[in-house]
């Protein structure tokens, strides 16, 4: 048995505890280690979350981000989910970065997921998408977060950030499972949360997830000029010798900032023999980056909305929506659908006169697509919009199957060059459906000879013919048109349209407009589905075909500015689909058919300056008319002979005119406040000495023009909302009513009105823009009042007073010039 002394144990002890002091330190060291590796790897992911890069010029960004914030700031607690929208290259992602960058700091978690079309393909795109969202939003690497499949990556999505409060963008969203696959609405994130979504497509957030929508519009001219500079000059604004060129790019580019960043950084440190050399090309041949960028939303279309797309880049731009629609659908593309998905897309726009407009660089992305076809052989593009192309294929008869569109502007044709056209060349192009040409006034550039003798056909699948100035009499025997849906040949030559009956049986639109030589129209009754007549200002017309009565789908019949036509016939009140009939400035018509009241859907009837003294008794059955015009035609304006005037029922009557009918208060109905739908009303050049108070209560009446009404003596109370009174030139108006009533009063005319004395209420005319009181308002009786009391210092009012000086009691008055004064809350007349 071992036996040790206390000094033996005491040095065991000391080397015990040393070696475990230095063992527990080697553990806490390693434990320390792998602690502080962690917190290093926590602080760097939050750290490395830095702002992006947005714009090495943020010109503009300013408005856009006080914007989203407007929209994303509501309803603080509430999750949030903005979506921005517009074409490629006009700035969705930076607008998109520089708001993550303002507001990343204030959420748990936030993520940025850019191009989430290209990174969302098959197979895992989307898994790998999911994984990184959870990455970026809990602070874990990509590898330690576990998606097999897209499916299961929702579910984790919607279980892991529920209770998070996180900003989230997806970046360049092009499909429903793209969005359908990253989130699945409100409630995956916690309160507070904010989702901002871009995309080209429109139509994606047009579902009740999407609070909001915010379009990104192109830059203005300032902000354009200052972004191209600063990529063209390295400074806010170009060199004095450039600055006609910078605004020649500028309008090229249309405001789209990709287009002035890769233009004004191409034509960096050039000279100007070098810019204008490259302006030329780009007019003929895009920018291959922007191109490339643009073309993106094409090639996500299908082969049929990508026809529709191609056809109106190069020949519909400017047209009316429902006019190209009609065109379309003639060619089997289902026109409607694919506009609004290209306007969803942000491919084209619709202004307010429902008009379809391209950006000019969408515009010539899809003109080089089709360009590129066939660089160097015009002949073998599906379309031909160039005037230069256009000529050589015709000229050149090198024209083939493939063209589709033809566009030909012969105001440039030089025949001494070419010689005559021939329709020859047009035989080379059978599957030709769209066909424009417009021929200058005064010229021969066609062989109408040898074109009529030609055996060739043509146009056998020719569903629009544009034809200005079509030069022959009468339509060629050989021009085959029966797929034809529309028909315009405005200013032609045209003696009669065709020889016989035609069975044009998709013919919906024939406008053959201020053809001065046609004198009859064709036969008719082989056009089952026309749906508009457009025969307007063809002065030598004096009759229309009996067998109008056969176009049961009638729509639009304009015979307006018709000199020589004599009268319409009977079966005009067969045309039961009929809705506007333009028949005005046709003088030598008498009468309206009897039967006009069997046209039940007519909403516009216009027959001014005719001859028509008596309207049919049947015209009281036309309950549906919103517009009515009538006047007298001059040579008989001042005859005894009355027009006669009931409109008991009229309740959809928006605008009424019977200027110069020669009506007295007889003729004027005293429920006239049964019109309640009346917005303009138009009684001026008649007799009358007064109007009936039932006017007072049209409460829906904006416009009210009684002038040159020479008898006219007093007005009764006039309807509150009124805009706009004219009452000049009645020489014999006395007295008017308290006008203070008129709170939207913008224009008043009184000029002329000599023997009106006082116009009570005048100073309650806050909304009036101008007021005219020259030539013979007497305003000595009320020079002294106060006019236009409390008036805004903002508000702009001119008016016009008779004299040929400045009244004494304008205070501002200077030999000199210019003129200033300011204007105060109270002007009073001394």
């Amino acid at each position: 048995m071992l036996s040790y002394s206390c000094c033996t144990l005491t040095l065991v002890t000391k080397v015990l505890l040393c070696l475990f002091i230095f063992v527990c330190i080697k553990i806490i060291r390693h434990e320390a280690e792998v602690i502080i590796r962690k917190i290093v790897e926590e602080v760097l992911t939050i750290v490395n979350k830095t702002r992006f890069q947005v714009a090495a010029h943020p010109i503009g960004l300013d408005s856009h981000i006080e914007h989203l914030r407007c929209l994303l700031n509501d309803e603080m607690n509430a999750v949030r989910i903005i979506g921005i929208y517009g074409s490629g290259g006009i700035g969705k992602s930076t607008i998109a970065k520089a708001a993550f960058n303002d507001m990343f700091r204030n959420f748990e978690g936030s993520s940025f997921l850019a191009n989430v079309r290209e990174l969302s393909r098959p197979p895992k795109g989307l898994a790998l998408l999911q994984r990184k969202l959870l990455s970026d939003i809990l602070k874990r690497k990509d590898k330690d977060i576990d998606i097999d499949n897209e499916d299961e990556g929702i579910n984790i999505i919607e279980k892991r950030l529920c209770c998070k409060r996180v900003l989230i963008v997806l970046d360049d969203v092009a499909d429903m499972e793209q969005f359908d696959k990253l989130f699945r609405g409100h409630d995956c994130f916690g309160p507070g949360s904010r989702i901002i979504l871009t995309t080209r497509d429109e139509h994606l957030l047009n579902r009740p997830e999407v609070d909001e929508k915010y379009a990104v519009k192109t830059m203005n001219q300032d902000e354009s000029l200052e972004l191209f500079s600063f990529h063209a000059f390295r400074r806010n604004h170009p060199f004095e010798d450039f600055v006609n060129l910078s605004n020649d790019v500028i309008q090229y580019a249309g405001g789209l900032p990709l287009a002035l960043v890769i233009l004004g950084s191409h034509l960096y440190q050039r000279n100007q023999d070098e810019w204008e050399s490259e302006l030329k090309k780009i007019s003929k041949i895009p920018n291959r980056q922007i191109l490339e960028k643009l073309k993106i939303s094409y090639e996500a279309l299908d082969d049929i909305n990508q026809t529709i797309f191609l056809d109106i880049s190069c020949f519909f731009i400017g047209k009316d929506k429902n006019f190209v629609i009609t065109i379309l659908d003639a060619c089997g593309l289902e026109g409607k659908a694919g506009i609004i998905l290209l306007r969803e897309r942000s491919l084209i726009t619709i202004d307010e006169d429902n008009r379809l407009r391209m950006h000019d660089m969408i515009r010539d992305m899809g003109r080089e697509i089709v360009r590129e076809q066939f660089p160097r052989k015009p002949g073998g593009r599906s379309r031909l919009w160039d005037n230069d192309d256009a000529i050589d294929v015709l000229v050149n008869l090198t024209g083939t199957d493939a063209v589709e569109g033809l566009q030909l502007d012969l105001y440039r044709y030089n025949v001494e060059e070419f010689g005559l056209l021939t329709i020859e060349g047009f035989s080379k192009m059978p599957n030709l459906r769209l066909l424009k040409i417009d021929i200058p006034e005064s010229s021969i550039n066609i062989d109408e000879e040898h074109s009529l003798q030609e055996g060739a056909s043509c146009f056998r699948n020719l569903v629009w013919i544009s034809w200005e100035r079509f030069p022959f009499k009468c339509i060629p025997k050989n021009f085959h048109l029966r797929k034809l849906a529309v028909l315009d040949m405005q200013l032609s030559n045209l003696t009669e349209v065709w020889k016989e009956t035609k069975n044009l049986t998709k013919l919906k639109d024939l406008n053959l407009s201020s053809s001065h030589y046609l004198t009859c129209t064709p036969d008719f009754s082989g056009l089952p589905n026309l749906e508009k007549l457009i025969l307007s200002g063809c002065k030598s017309l004096v009759e229309v075909h009996e067998s109008i009565g056969h176009l049961k789908k009638l729509i639009n019949l304009d015979l307006g500015h018709c000199n020589n036509l004599n009268d319409i016939p009977s079966g005009i009140s067969k045309l039961t689909s009929l809705e506007t009939l333009d028949i005005s400035y046709c003088p030598k018509l008498r009468e309206l058919p009897e039967g006009i009241g069997n046209l039940k859907r007519l909403t516009m009837l216009d027959v001014r300056e005719t001859a028509i003294r008596e309207l049919p008794s049947s015209f009281g059955l036309l309950k549906n008319l919103t517009v009515f015009s009538h006047a007298l035609r001059y040579g008989i304006r001042n005859s005894a002979v009355l027009v006669s005037v009931s409109f008991d029922g009229f309740c959809s009557l928006k605008q009424l005119t019977l200027e110069n009918c020669n009506l007295t208060d007889d003729d004027i109905p005293d429920d006239f406040w049964m019109l309640y739908s009346l917005e303009s009303l138009n009684l001026s050049g008649n007799y009358f000495e007064s109007l009936p108070f039932g006017i007072g209560q049209l409460s829906a009446l904006q416009t009210l023009n009684v002038g040159f009404c020479k008898r006219l003596q007093s007005l009764p109370m006039l309807p509150s909302s009124l805009r706009s009174l004219d009452a000049s030139f009645c020489v014999k108006l006395k007295s008017l009513p308290n006008l203070s009533n008129l709170k939207h009063l913008l224009m008043l005319d009184l000029s002329r009105c000599k023997k009106l004395t006082e116009i009570e209420g005048l100073e309650g005319l806050k909304s009036a823009a101008n007021i005219k009181l020259h030539m013979g308002v007497n305003l000595k009786s009320f020079a002294k009042e106060k006019i236009f009391q409390g008036t805004s210092i903002n508000n702009v009012c001119d008016i016009f007073l008779a004299g040929d000086e400045v009244p004494k009691w304008f205070d501002f008055q200077s030999e000199s010039f210019p003129l200033y004064c300011q204007a105060v809350n109270l002007i009073t007349m001394r």
